[in-house]
């Protein structure tokens, strides 16, 4: 990144050389390689929540020239998650906080909740604020079902009271995220 008189530059790699970009047309590529690649919000959501799917996805946008961590920097969006900003970029969504989106989450979700186990429900919580503090990174960590306050809430064992463990999260994913 380079600082000039006249904004922001972000250096990308494109037909076989390095070249300054403004934040802008930094952000243009970016949103036209999300919509190459995933041309709906819908199916961006749908991919998003699927640990692997997400994965090649954010490959393919980096793809050793784009890096949206460094815009994430950039337009000072620590507070969320990157999905709302590729949401945002790529669709026009309008961006959420990682905290934001919890109590949207909650809002729209407190039926689902109240009709479930309170050990499940619980546990879904515990969870949901693993998000809230480190976004979806931390909702597919191997330490996840270690968090103490998951651990304290019944974990894995909790959620099998709603069904397959996997399936309970992925369901609880898409809801996350289409709040």
């Amino acid at each position: 990144m380079e600082i000039r008189n006249d904004g922001i530059r972000i250096p990308v790699y494109i037909n076989g050389r390095d070249v300054m970009v403004t934040v802008e047309q930094y952000e243009a590529m970016l949103a036209e390689r999300l919509r190459e690649t995933v041309p709906t919000a819908d199916e961006f959501l749908a991919r998003w929540v699927v640990p692997d799917d997400r994965q090649t996805l954010i490959n393919r946008l980096h793809d050793g020239s784009l890096s949206t961590s460094a815009l994430r920097r950039i337009r000072e969006m620590e507070d969320y998650d990157l999905y709302d900003l590729l949401a945002e970029l790529g669709y026009g969504l309008p961006p959420k906080t990682r905290m934001g989106r919890v109590q949207m989450f909650y809002q729209r979700q407190n039926l689902w909740f109240n009709e479930m186990p309170p050990p499940a429900a619980n546990t879904l919580r515990a969870v949901v604020a693993q998000f809230a503090s480190g976004g979806t990174d931390s909702l597919e960590s191997r330490e996840l079902f270690r968090v103490p306050s998951v651990v304290k809430t019944g974990g894995v064992k909790s959620l099998r009271l709603l069904g397959q463990p996997p399936e309970v999260l992925m369901d609880m994913k898409r809801k996350l995220f289409a709040a």
